[in-house]
């Protein structure tokens, strides 16, 4: 197998243009450092292509393109390749990212230089080799991108119940009755301020604080918590988290939003949270208040100018529509439902994962062919 070094085998060309270049309605693809591309009316290439970000938090990302594309001036298109493009974009998404990791320049903003990718080595077997594994990988990764769509499906279907039942909850097109959060809330809590949790609290095992960044997808992930000890936590029993609770982001991005569903977590410096009473299923108004509507007409209502911010008087002021208890139980119940079927499908996603992972490994060890 030869070992060749990626200026050897393929052209490398960066965009001419600005982030201002992309239209909305634009005809072609246009890629810039960003993790979706745009749309361009113009394009500079035509050709089956790697692109790779410059800079900024997407760089170490490769995407595979074919066809006419335009380019961001700081995006890295990799054209008139001399060997299987789809097989250089598997080992491209395997190593490169380690590669520039070693050699990334910049501190405050992540960049890459010409010479990184001129001078990246890619051991190249022959063609019909380079074929085979690239047919292979691309059978893995078409099981596991079609696990990942049955996910997506079954968070449609959730929001397509929802509408069905309640409809959008700001237009209200049911006529239910609109309350106030203070009316059908026990509790609303702001997350503690600097002056209660110092840099020193923070311990490396204890409880769980729950801050916006620990808040993806509708879920609490603990993974990266920062923990407070026992006698931080008791001392401050306000924020303290019970089962049921709607955990929010008060400022930044108000569409992290999620229902606590673990004993003992504490609400973290950037959130807030809220404990309705036995009006409302706290379900009912995670699927409310994560609505699109509720976001937009949240901001609307935010204090700031760079930086939304929530307060406690803009959160007892929201209203809602509260239809009847039984009919948000019997919502409640159907998403109950259905997130158990999405449980089976993540654990049928991550042996998707592994699998692709693992033949991604063997490829470029020569063991898979």
């Amino acid at each position: 197998m030869n070992i060749v070094k990626a200026g050897d085998i393929l052209k490398i060309k960066t965009g001419r243009y600005d982030a201002n270049h992309g239209v909305a309605d634009g005809k072609y693809t246009f890629f810039t450092c960003a993790d979706i591309p745009s749309k361009a009316n113009t394009f500079s290439f035509d050709d089956e292509v790697l692109i790779l970000p410059g800079n900024g938090a997407n760089v170490g990302n490769v995407y595979h393109y074919k066809g006419k594309l335009e380019a961001y001036q700081r995006t890295y298109v990799l054209y008139d390749i001399d060997a299987y493009p789809k097989f250089l974009y598997y080992y491209f998404s395997k190593y490169w990212i380690r590669q520039i990791t070693k050699r990334q320049v910049g501190s405050a903003t992540n960049y890459i230089k010409m010479d990184d990718i001129v001078s990246f080595k890619i051991p190249l077997p022959p063609l019909t080799t380079q074929k085979r594994i690239a047919q292979i990988l691309d059978n893995a990764a078409a099981l596991r991108d079609k696990t990942q769509q049955l996910l997506t499906e079954y968070d449609q279907l959730a929001q397509s119940i929802f509408l069905e039942m309640f409809g959008d909850p700001v237009i209200n097109p049911k006529g239910w009755e609109n309350e106030s959060i203070d009316v059908i809330s026990r509790k609303i809590q702001i997350g503690p301020f600097g002056s209660q949790l110092h840099q020193s609290d923070y311990k490396e095992f204890g409880y769980d604080l729950v801050n916006p960044t620990d808040i993806n997808e509708g879920k609490i992930d603990l993974v990266n918590c920062r923990k407070i000890g026992v006698s931080k936590f008791d001392s401050l029993p306000n924020y303290h988290l019970e089962i049921g609770d709607l955990i929010m982001a008060r400022r930044g991005d108000l569409s992290k939003i999620a229902i606590v569903q673990n004993e003992n977590l504490f609400c973290g410096t950037g959130s807030l949270y809220i404990r309705f009473n036995e009006q409302v299923n706290s379900m009912y108004a995670f699927y409310v208040l994560n609505h699109k509507s509720s976001i937009s007409k949240l901001y609307e209502k935010a204090r700031g100018i760079t930086m939304a911010n929530l307060n406690k008087k803009i959160i007892k002021e929201f209203k809602i529509p509260v239809p009847t208890l039984n009919l948000q139980n019997q919502f409640a119940e159907k998403i109950g439902l259905i997130e158990q079927q999405k449980a089976l499908v993540k654990q049928e996603l991550q042996q998707t994962e592994d699998l692709f992972n693992c033949l991604l490994q063997k490829a470029f060890k020569g063991e898979l062919v």
